[in-house]
């Protein structure tokens, strides 16, 4: 069956020029690309990209004769903190772990920000093309304020996995704000064929959520694409370019075809400690979560 993507990677690849040798073209996943890019940045692609990703969206949907039932889970605040120790990588606990840790925290700290939340595993296309895409979810959104968020690609690889790059995460966390911009443009559509009706899950408390309706993320006004890594991570690359180009893409899509509520989605590459844990004195330990935004010119140096 068709999805919300299909076409999606073929076009990053084709706006990116991705080729290792001659008549071959590595997908943008592939390190091989995100090294090229580091060698030979691209100009001028970023309105190119998402212009064509955001229509290849609406042919896919327009595509469907029959249209699905849009998950109610759609787009709806939520916290999932269970995670077990069978995970192989760290990535799936340090998530989930932000998210609870936060989520305790704030309702026993005066001193917290009001507005600020962490949400994570928010479905992103369940029901709009496919039944079968409930497995597509943004890793962490973070509520920086009142309509202002941030949508996260969380990496955190072994040390000797080559197989992640900042190239692939960025790429996946733009298609999961193009398929965000596709339903905030076409939402009454979406509504009204994919009878969408977004509500808290049963088990979810609201008070454990902190988010006024299951509508909230819809409503925002200022949207951040981030990809967030340790140092590490990012070691070998320089990708400041692509930040630059999506930017600008984004940013001339926004004015073109301006939507009711938001205003503005930029994206960003950010990076974590390399060790997010640390033992302390009495056998205690201590979890960092310091982000900071990784501005292009600092690249080389990591």
């Amino acid at each position: 069956m068709a999805s919300i993507f299909s076409g999606v990677d073929d076009i990053i690849d084709e706006t990116l020029s991705i080729q290792t040798a001659p008549g071959k073209k590595p997908k943008f996943s592939h390190r091989a690309a995100a090294c090229h890019l580091t060698e030979r940045p691209c100009e001028n692609i970023g309105e190119k990209m998402i212009s064509k990703i955001y229509q290849q969206m609406c042919d896919n949907w327009l595509a469907v004769s029959q249209k699905p039932t849009a998950s109610p889970k759609l787009w709806v605040p939520r916290i999932r903190p269970m995670w077990s120790l069978k995970y192989e990588s760290a990535e799936v606990p340090l998530e989930r772990s932000t998210v609870t840790v936060f989520g305790a925290y704030q309702r026993s700290d005066d001193e917290l920000h009001g507005k600020l939340m962490w949400f994570n595993q928010i479905p992103v296309a369940a029901g709009l093309v496919s039944s079968r895409e409930g497995r597509n979810a943004i890793d962490l959104v973070c509520r920086t304020d009142h309509g202002k968020y941030d949508f996260i690609e969380l990496k955190f690889p072994r040390s000797k996995d080559l197989t992640q790059t900042p190239l692939g995460a960025g790429m996946e966390i733009l298609k999961n704000g193009m398929v965000y911009l596709f339903l905030v443009s076409n939402l009454s559509k979406i509504r009204e064929q994919n009878h969408y009706q977004p509500k808290f899950n049963d088990g979810d408390a609201a008070n454990w959520l902190n988010a006024s309706s299951p509508e909230e993320l819809l409503g925002a006004t200022e949207v951040s694409l981030c990809v967030l890594g340790p140092k590490r991570f990012y070691a070998g690359f320089s990708l400041g370019w692509l930040e630059y180009e999506l930017n600008a893409g984004l940013e001339t899509f926004l004015k073109r075809q301006p939507q009711e509520n938001l205003r503005r989605m930029i994206f960003r590459y950010e990076y974590l400690p390399d060790r997010p844990f640390h033992m302390t004195d009495g056998n205690g330990f201590t979890f960092d979560f310091t982000r900071t935004h990784l501005l292009p010119n600092q690249w080389p140096a990591l």
